[in-house]
């Protein structure tokens, strides 16, 4: 209660050890109530037939790093077929599922918060962990409760882009000293901007953290990152299954077949060799006895 007062940030997530007694006992009913609502049956069910999520609160600022067409898919296509029940009347799901029973809700506590997964964080109840959208929702909830008024993370920007760091107009003519992955260091210079100054750090062609150094005698508490991530593009990370129609659209001109896995299971298409090999060696023998004849 202490850490939540002082705005300190709880994250929870159901699983199959939660004790739900203990847990309204002393978090639902306490006083102020650090869970959104109280704690009811769990429901359990075959991973065929769970249930998909219907709603996303995308206003809500720990929810602004799936905001991408692409996430929303993703999310909404994940199947959870093991969550905890919670009755909290009056209050406002961020994300729900098709049957209209919770997934995620959020308590005021202090100037804390607490949000509350009703399944749990690995595969043991739901698929939602293998979605391509899992790390970027549990950034923005993460850094949300940590404290930021946007809830989202810096996403850094993708190989071969620039980036640009806006600076104090004092470093104008000075040069900032760039340490790629591979530490390999080169200088930038700094130009002036208006009432700033501004670097353009270009190079950045491989995947990893970049780290800059600033000009000596520098303020330190400037406010000016020091370190820089450089990410692959967004879609290559993606682990959706691939449909034929979009591969084949990836590819074309060059035609596609598509194999379903399990004709592969089954060793594929078999053809046996042996006549045409035998074959072939019948008609290279009569041409080179034809050969030999004529010379």
């Amino acid at each position: 209660q202490n850490h939540l007062r002082q705005g300190g940030g709880l994250l929870i997530f159901a699983g199959d050890r939660l004790q739900m007694e203990n847990y309204n006992l002393k978090l639902a009913r306490s006083v102020p109530a650090m869970l959104p609502g109280e704690l009811r049956e769990k429901k359990l069910g075959p991973e065929a037939n769970g249930e998909k999520i219907a709603s996303i609160n995308l206003n809500h600022p720990a929810l602004q790093s799936v905001k991408d067409a692409l996430l929303q898919e993703s999310l909404k296509s994940a199947r959870v077929w093991g969550y905890t029940r919670v009755a909290a009347p009056g209050k406002s799901p961020l994300m729900t599922l098709a049957n209209g029973d919770p997934l995620l809700m959020e308590q005021k506590v202090g100037l804390g918060r607490v949000f509350m997964f009703t399944t749990t964080a690995d595969r043991d109840w739901s698929d939602l962990p293998l979605k391509t959208a899992y790390l970027p929702l549990m950034q923005g909830i993460t850094h949300y409760l940590a404290g930021s008024k946007r809830g989202t993370f810096d996403p850094g920007i993708t190989t071969a882009s620039p980036k640009e760091i806006d600076l104090p107009p004092s470093f104008v003519g000075k040069s900032l000293k760039v340490t790629t992955p591979a530490k390999r260091q080169f200088d930038v210079s700094i130009t002036a901007a208006k009432e700033r100054s501004t670097a353009t750090i270009g190079g950045n062609d491989r995947a990893g953290i970049y780290r800059i150094t600033l000009p000596m005698g520098s303020d330190k508490e400037a406010d000016i990152p020091e370190l820089y991530a450089v990410n692959p593009p967004f879609l290559e990370s993606r682990l959706d299954e691939i449909r034929e129609r979009e591969l084949q659209a990836k590819l074309k001109p060059i035609p596609v077949e598509v194999i379903a896995i399990d004709s592969l299971r089954q060793g594929g298409k078999r053809m046996d060799l042996a006549l045409p090999l035998v074959g072939l060696l019948i008609i290279t023998l009569f041409l080179e006895g034809w050969v030999a004849q004529r010379i």
